[in-house]
């Protein structure tokens, strides 16, 4: 089974959208510094 991973960043709003629905979203700590995230 072959799985194609995407890696993104995501803006520190979206992020805060986000973890109303799912608190396991992590933290942007710096804006100019984007955390990047892993899925598929």
């Amino acid at each position: 089974m072959i799985i194609n991973l995407k890696i993104v960043r995501v803006n520190s709003d979206y992020c805060d959208y986000l973890r109303k629905y799912d608190n396991k979203v992590a933290y942007n700590k710096n804006e100019k510094e984007l955390r990047p995230f892993i899925g598929y």
